[in-house]
């Protein structure tokens, strides 16, 4: 019978994975980003974690901006685009050059995925913000058709209400995206944080905090400089 073959196929590489995560996982308990902060993110398998672990260098982070980089979710602050290093040959730009580890980047996408589906588990912060940031780009978008309507829309809004238009799914694809993105970036920043803070080294706050005079397990900051955390003030 091929069902009950595949079935048994199926069933077999079932346990050899479960047999490979508790492997890892022992050896990611010895570690004391994944013990005491990644192994308690909700939707976080120990194989993304393994490769947080494993590929992040927070010494080579000294900005959250650079471990988004590393992401593969770094903008271009003059494009508004992905920020992507290019190769130039005599003076000329010929192909993009990858600036961060593609791997990485879809083991938190899966990661995000696993948060949003996994419902039976409760929710968390970064779900809230996915959700909040889609509403808030919905809201955006119905704003913008009504202003169409009236005729009160400039190039550059009437552009951006087509780009949102046509992202695949429509309006309800690009809020969704844009809500990914925010949950994605606030659980970079709290890697980046943690991180950075376990191995001894000064916490940049990020831009947004920055700009609203705001860090991360305080109440005010004054200046946007690197501060030492302890592992309390990072969880």
């Amino acid at each position: 019978d091929v069902r009950a073959v595949w079935l048994d196929d199926i069933a077999a590489k079932g346990k050899s994975m479960d047999q490979q995560d508790k492997k890892i996982c022992e050896v990611l308990k010895l570690i004391p980003l994944y013990d005491k902060f990644l192994r308690h993110v909700y939707g976080m398998g120990p194989v993304t974690a393994g490769y947080i672990c494993a590929l992040v260098d927070f010494e080579r982070c000294p900005k959250p901006s650079n471990l988004r980089t590393f992401c593969g979710l770094g903008i271009d602050n003059v494009t508004g685009r992905a920020d992507r290093a290019r190769r130039r040959v005599e003076g000329e730009t010929v192909a993009p050059k990858l600036r961060y580890n593609a791997a990485l980047k879809k083991k938190l996408y899966l990661c995000l995925n696993s948060m949003r589906k996994a419902k039976r588990h409760g929710d968390n912060k970064y779900m809230q913000h996915w959700r909040n940031k889609k509403a808030t780009a919905l809201a955006e978008f119905d704003h913008l058709c009504r202003a169409k309507e009236r005729g009160e829309l400039d190039a550059t809004a009437l552009a951006r209400l087509a780009r949102m238009a046509s992202r695949e799914g429509g309006a309800n694809g690009f809020a969704d995206h844009k809500g990914r993105r925010k949950a994605t970036d606030l659980l970079i920043e709290d890697i980046y944080i943690v991180g950075r803070a376990m191995a001894g080294l000064p916490v940049f706050p990020d831009w947004y905090a920055a700009k609203l005079g705001y860090q991360h397990g305080t109440d005010r900051i004054q200046v946007s400089s690197p501060t030492m955390l302890t592992f309390e003030q990072a969880i």
